[in-house]
Formats: C-alpha cells, sequence, structure tokens
C-alpha cells in the first residue's frame, strides 16, 4: 500500500484513512491490510485501486467485519471501497457509484451529523482527466 492519508474528524470522535491498495486481489494481502486497518482502530477506511471484480465482493464481505462498499472495475485496474468498522455506530443513509469503479458516494448518519464520503480514483492520463472532471 503506497500511498496513504489519515484524517481525524475531532467533532465526531472519528478517524478515516484513504489508502492506494495497489491491488487487494489475493486473499494474503487483504488479510495483511484489513488486520492493519482493525488495529489502527479506523473508523472509516476508503480504498483506491483495489482491482476488485463483481465476483469477489461476497468474499470481501465476509472477510471485513463492519461494512463494505464497492464499485468496480476489472481484476488489473480501478476499483473503490469504503469499509466502515463494526465498532463505529452509523446508519448508511444512500451510496452512489459510477460503472467504471472509479467512483463511490456514500451518504453516513453519524451522530446527529451526516457526512458525505466520496471516494474518487481518478485517471492518470491528462487527456482522461480532462475528460472526467468535466
Amino acid at each position: 500500500m503506497a500511498s496513504f492519508l489519515l484524517l481525524f474528524l475531532s467533532a465526531l470522535m472519528t478517524i478515516l484513512a484513504s489508502v492506494n491498495g495497489q491491488g487487494l486481489r489475493s486473499p494474503e494481502r487483504r488479510k495483511t491490510a484489513f488486520s492493519f486497518f482493525n488495529r489502527s482502530r479506523f473508523d472509516i477506511v476508503l480504498l483506491q485501486e483495489t482491482h476488485w471484480t463483481i465476483d469477489m465482493e461476497t468474499q470481501v464481505k465476509r472477510e471485513w467485519q463492519g461494512d463494505v462498499f464497492c464499485t468496480n472495475g476489472t481484476n488489473s485496474a480501478r476499483s473503490v471501497a469504503v469499509l466502515i468498522s463494526s465498532h463505529l455506530e452509523c446508519n448508511v443513509k444512500e451510496t452512489r457509484s459510477d460503472n467504471e469503479g472509479r467512483v463511490l458516494n456514500v451518504l453516513l448518519g453519524l451522530d446527529e451529523h451526516t457526512i458525505n464520503i466520496v471516494n474518487v480514483y481518478a485517471p492518470n492520463t491528462d487527456t482522461q482527466q480532462r475528460f472526467f472532471f468535466l
């Protein structure tokens, strides 16, 4: 896992991490990553570039202890996910995603607050980025 961003939402006492997974298809890599996320007590984990496909969703949901929301790409590109820890008391109000595995939106009710989480994995070429961000 190369890039890693950690945010602390102090008013809500919530820890959010954003990680480029660089492919989390293998059970061993997922086990290592999920173990790290749990040890670190992250409440919400945003993953990019998981390389998950629709056929993996059930397995991933069994392995993660909490809620899993994902939009899938291919087995070698894209895919983003939002993992919510089982110890975070929240309710999911709405989810939306694209069909390419690049954008996932999860609207959460947390205490008296509504949190809009948007996980984006943009294309890496200038031409594709111009079109993507239009």
